[in-house]
């Protein structure tokens, strides 16, 4: 049923405004969440050290020895556990960040003055080992530690520190204080809990079941991923091979693995889903057109089938990731409530144009084997200088500092930024104030720069280029303007729909993006790009003007390079509408609802509303007016320093006794704030005054 546009205004503001307080969810229902995570805890608690152990004795019992490979010691590797009797492995995906992706323009010199630095805010890091926690970076300047080990010192494998270096440099890039000025952290006044990844799903769960919320994470980074395709060297009977991590029983092409949704991708969606304000970022993997490292005798390499190392006597297996370096993404990247981050090369000054953007040649692409849009975002992943720990680096021996590359170094330059994001909307909400995770997630996707060949999404760089200015301003736009329009959270349930009557702006785009955190997955049997679709709770974003309807960005997974184009999306959580050129002053509305036939269920398949984020831009909306700063620049000129907001236009005027106005400028709006607008005054004047008000 589709609500009235009157009683559907006052619902919608009155859910909006719950951004603030998130989830004024009932106590009975925090409590049933609570239990339900406990109960998954219990489980995890119990099984994720089984399946270590397990994966351990089939490593240990002869089986890989005879390929002469210690899969327990081989340098950026860490052994996972089991997934489907099999055990798999961890590496990192590591090789002038905050202004590629305008953070630096939420510090207290930036553009946007908002002094953003993340003090009083706590979020997590896993990683395949614990970081340098002497680091000078990591204290506050005074002695105190802000990197803390959050679950003790790391024990996977012969030598736990071996990989420190990659720990310490993601810290560094998340939190470092700028002791050296060149490497500042995003967050550089937040504390940063650190755990190594040994038990993963089990310290989540326990965290989010505890009845005291108060160590409780909204953010966390992710810089590792499952091994996938060639990845190492091994030998039999003296001779070196080279290592592909497929299971040549179900292909000699592809690792099915690639695009895979398996179960550790079911088990992050399972516990965000629980925890409906916890946001992983997770970096995309460095696998892209990898190839295998020496040419063996007779083309042969050493394969898997199922957990047996076997020698495979024929062709090699093309470059990871099919066709053309897409399909290159594995497991908990390829989960649908994660954000997923890309690494493109520095913009120093930031980004101007689409051009501007560089996708690293290793950062692995999409689509996903159910052709969903991954990864989500890109950021900085290349030459980016941080925290290094010399005594365990593979190539800096000497330096506290040093630059790598690596989707490694994207992902905590988004993951640092978001937390940026989460400080501003306390301080203007309160400090108990916790947006959904699908708000977040859905603030960094609408507004990402533009980035690739064609407009919207596509499968190297997902959305874009994540840009914090920009979504810093619509966070604090949306707080200023009467009646919070820009950003709504709200749900639906089977057989209604959400609308929202809006007004167009005009000279710009009506945008609008939903995010909601879906239920977990199936997961599938082995096989190669599987269509099965792995959406459970299918929304349909729409928005209806003069012209017609607009459909959202589509891509199409059989032809990966192809431009989107728009249309009915049956297989992503996240919807984007764009109207390019609407009618100035036109009236549009934006609509939500469940797919035709579809019946909305929570994690257990029960029948249940779907909790989701719109935020929609381009649209008319009232604000009061801007408070003006006078700089006095010579004894005649000043500068007006102002804020404006998204979105809307102002006229200048002038007077000298406020009665009489006289327009200066007329229908300006900014991308950026604050502008600074040169004035002049006639010193025979004794006095004068100026003036933004919104153009009518």
């Amino acid at each position: 049923m589709t609500a009235n546009p009157t009683s559907n205004m006052k619902t919608t503001l009155n859910v909006t405004k719950s951004l603030a307080v998130l989830a004024c969810a009932s106590t009975a229902a925090l409590g049933q969440q609570q239990a339900k995570l406990q109960a998954l805890y219990d489980q995890l608690a119990v099984q994720e050290p089984q399946d270590y152990a397990n994966a351990v004795q089939i490593l240990e019992n002869g089986a890989i020895q005879p390929q002469g490979v210690d899969y327990t010691n081989i340098e950026g590797l860490v052994l996972g556990g089991m997934d489907d009797g099999t055990p798999f492995f961890l590496k990192s995906h590591n090789i002038i960040a905050a202004d590629t992706i305008s953070t630096d323009e939420l510090r207290i010199s930036g553009l946007l003055r908002l002094g953003l630095e993340g003090a009083g805010t706590v979020f997590g890091m896993w990683e395949i080992s614990d970081p340098l926690l002497s680091h000078p970076e990591f204290t506050d300047g005074g002695g105190t530690v802000r990197v803390i080990d959050a679950d003790g010192p790391n024990t996977a494998g012969s030598d736990p520190t071996a990989d420190r270096w990659h720990a310490t440099h993601v810290a560094g890039t998340l939190v470092a204080r700028g002791a050296n000025p060149n490497a500042l952290g995003m967050s550089p006044k937040a504390t940063l809990h650190a755990y190594d990844t040994d038990d993963t799903f089990t310290e989540l769960t326990e965290i989010f079941s505890n009845a005291d919320t108060s160590d409780d994470i909204s953010i966390s980074n992710h810089s590792y991923g499952r091994v996938g395709g060639w990845w190492t060297v091994g030998s039999s009977g003296g001779v070196s091979y080279p290592v592909w991590a497929g299971d040549v029983s179900v292909s000699t092409v592809e690792d099915y693995r690639f695009g895979y949704y398996d179960n550790n991708a079911r088990l992050i969606d399972q516990i965000t889903y629980l925890q409906q304000t916890y946001l992983p970022v997770w970096s995309a993997g460095n696998d892209r057109l990898e190839t295998n490292q020496i040419v063996g005798p007779n083309s042969t390499y050493i394969g898997f089938s199922g957990t047996t190392p076997v020698l495979v006597i024929g062709a090699y297996p093309p470059a990871d990731g099919v066709p053309s370096g897409y399909d290159s993404l594995t497991s908990y990247g390829v989960s649908k409530n994660v954000l997923t981050v890309a690494a493109a090369s520095d913009i120093v000054g930031g980004w101007t144009a689409a051009g501007d953007v560089t996708f690293a040649n290793f950062s692995s692409a999409g689509p996903t084997d159910d052709g969903r849009i991954k990864p989500d975002v890109t950021a900085n992943g290349v030459a980016v200088l941080s925290a290094d720990d010399p005594n365990t680096s593979p190539i800096n021996t000497t330096d506290d500092y040093f630059s790598y590359n690596g989707t490694s170094m994207a992902a905590p330059n988004v993951a640092g930024s978001t937390n940026l994001l989460l400080e501003l909307n306390r301080q203007l909400w309160g400090a108990s104030a916790t947006p959904l995770a699908a708000t977040i997630k859905a603030l960094v996707i609408h507004t990402a720069d533009e980035a690739g060949a064609s407009p919207g999404p596509d499968y190297r760089g997902g959305w874009g280029l994540m840009n914090s200015a920009r979504a810093a301003s619509l966070i604090r736009a949306n707080f200023e303007a009467v009646g919070t329009p820009y950003i709504h959270e709200a749900q639906v349930s089977t057989g209604d729909s959400w609308t929202l009557p809006v007004t167009a702006v005009g000279g710009q785009p009506i945008k609008a993006t939903v995010v909601w955190t879906d239920p977990a997955g199936t997961v599938g049997t082995a096989a190669v790009d599987s269509p099965a679709l792995k959406l459970v709770n299918d929304l349909d974003l729409r928005i209806t003007g003069p012209g017609g309807t607009t459909e959202p960005w589509v891509l199409d997974p059989a032809n990966p390079a192809n431009a989107a184009t728009r249309g009915d999306n049956t297989r992503d959580n996240v919807e984007q509408v764009v109207v390019d050129a609407p009618v100035a002053g036109g009236s549009y509305t934006v609509t939500l609802a469940p797919t035709a036939g579809e019946t909305l269920v929570d994690e257990t398949g029960a029948a249940a509303p779907q909790a989701f984020t719109v935020i929609i831009t381009g649209i008319d909306a009232e604000h009061g007016n801007p408070a003006v700063c006078l700089i006095q620049t010579s004894a005649t000129t000043y500068e007006l320093e102002w804020v404006p907001l998204l979105g809307v236009s102002y006229d200048l005027e002038t007077s000298t006794d406020l009665k009489a106005w006289t327009p200066l400028q007329s229908n300006v709006s900014f991308d950026s704030a604050p502008v600074f607008t040169p004035v002049t005054r006639n010193p025979a004047e004794s006095k004068r005054f100026w003036r933004f008000k919104e153009s009518n």
